[in-house]
């Protein structure tokens, strides 16, 4: 049994489309953050893991939040659709002449308010300024084997992390209770679509927590990425300070053999200089890939599970848009069937088909059989003083019959046999 307020469906449609709005206004002011936030991670040997998963997660994030956006204005355009076919079902059990009365609720169709928005790619975090290097670093130089110092930028480093940790928060915030509205709305109503529409926004709840734990790594990540190039630039100002003292002692060593013999003595704390900026660059490497390790154990991992994640949420999103593009272009097709007049058929047998299944000057819908099926259904009552379920099913088996006697009839005649069955089984069906 079917018993439904079709204003409910109205306001659940109402709630989908603040929802999405709501996320769509969340989704551009993150964009303009995430503009802040190029090359903030710089272009050294320390960051390049870090970067490369930093991107693609970002990326990944950011797409997922579109979708996000495209899944909550489908379910507005499918809740109203379903409110409007409702509404629509009770205005058929009072057919007339003059159409039904307006008596308020929705009446701009909801989809025309929803929004969607654009792909968008952050920035790379790839790149940086130069933040300037501690004392006695040029003199480590030749020394590296490549390894430059950490070009990371922290302090944008952390803000992007708290914005990231934010936007999580406010999408899940902002946007879930709309949908608690929405399911609070639809639980009154008994229809059959009823169980599907709660049980899926009750997921998309789920979704936008599990979203905004992503984002929560995301962010914490850049945190890690900061802390450890904190760290690992502390330890290496530690180790050129040990070298600098180490170098102090030398000279004077070197100075008093001076005393002795000035060309000598030249030489050899040049010896011992070389010796010892060779030990001191192997430590800084030692350093720099000691935080390499840990960066991939934590930050790294956590980017790995935001980019592994995250396209699965996306996918998720997608398919609720797609079922939403499915069920407007059935009820484009479903609405042209139930409105169409009688078709013009060149084959004589078709058109007297088409004559038996139309009345002309009929009073009930478009005068086909499929539109008096559909009040009877709706009313009870009878059209005409005869009920007319098996006109219909005769008629579908006596046009399937007119297709297969016909393979070589015009396309048009056969677009026209096929659609009225079609118009004839939804109504048999209810729709």
């Amino acid at each position: 049994m079917v018993t439904v307020d079709p204003a409910a469906f109205d306001r659940a449609a109402e709630s989908f489309a603040l929802a999405n709005k709501v996320a769509a206004q969340l989704c551009t002011g993150m964009e303009g953050a995430l503009a802040g936030y190029g090359q903030m991670a710089g272009d050294d040997k320390t960051s390049d893991d870090f970067a490369a998963g930093y991107d693609g997660a970002a990326a990944d994030t950011m797409a997922a939040a579109a979708d996000l956006v495209g899944a909550l204005a489908a379910l507005a355009l499918i809740t109203s659709a379903s409110g409007a076919n409702h509404r629509g079902a009770n205005n058929a059990s009072r057919y007339s002449k003059t159409p039904p009365e307006y008596t308020g609720g929705q009446f701009d169709p909801l989809p025309d308010t929803t929004v969607t928005v654009g792909a968008f790619t952050p920035p790379s975090a790839v790149g940086g300024d130069d933040p300037g290097t501690p004392k006695f670093w040029d003199m480590l130089t030749d020394y590296l084997e490549g390894w430059t110092w950490p070009g990371a930028d922290v302090a944008r480093l952390r803000r992007a992390g708290e914005t990231w940790r934010h936007f999580g928060r406010m999408l899940q915030t902002s946007v879930s209770p709309y949908l608690d509205v929405a399911v609070s709305e639809l639980e009154g109503q008994e229809s059959p679509e009823v169980g599907t529409a709660t049980s899926v926004t009750r997921g998309l709840l789920l979704e936008i927590e599990q979203f905004k734990v992503h984002c929560e790594d995301l962010g914490n990540a850049c945190d890690d990425y900061a802390t450890q190039v904190e760290a690992v630039r502390e330890t290496v100002r530690g180790i050129l300070e040990d070298l600098a003292v180490e170098i102090g002692i030398t000279a004077v060593i070197a100075g008093v053999g001076s005393l002795f013999t000035a060309g000598g003595a030249g030489a050899a704390g040049g010896v011992v200089a070389g010796w010892r900026l060779a030990a001191a660059a192997r430590k800084v490497i030692g350093a720099f890939t000691a935080m390499k390790a840990v960066v991939r154990a934590a930050a790294v991992v956590r980017l790995t599970r935001v980019a592994g994640k995250v396209p699965i949420l996306a996918r998720r999103f997608r398919r609720i848009s797609d079922a939403a593009n499915r069920a407007k272009h059935e009820k484009f097709l479903v609405e042209l069937r139930r409105e169409m007049g009688r078709p013009s058929t060149k084959d004589p047998d078709l058109t007297k088909l088409m004559r038996e299944n139309y009345r002309d000057n009929a009073q009930v819908g478009s005068g086909s059989t499929a539109a008096a099926v559909r009040h009877e259904l709706a009313t009870g009552q009878p059209v005409g003083g005869a009920f007319h379920s098996q006109k219909a099913q005769e008629m579908i088996g006596r046009l399937e019959k007119w297709l297969r006697n016909h393979p070589d009839a015009s396309p048009g005649d056969r677009a026209a046999a096929e659609n009225v069955i079609k118009d004839l089984q939804d109504a048999l069906s209810g729709k």
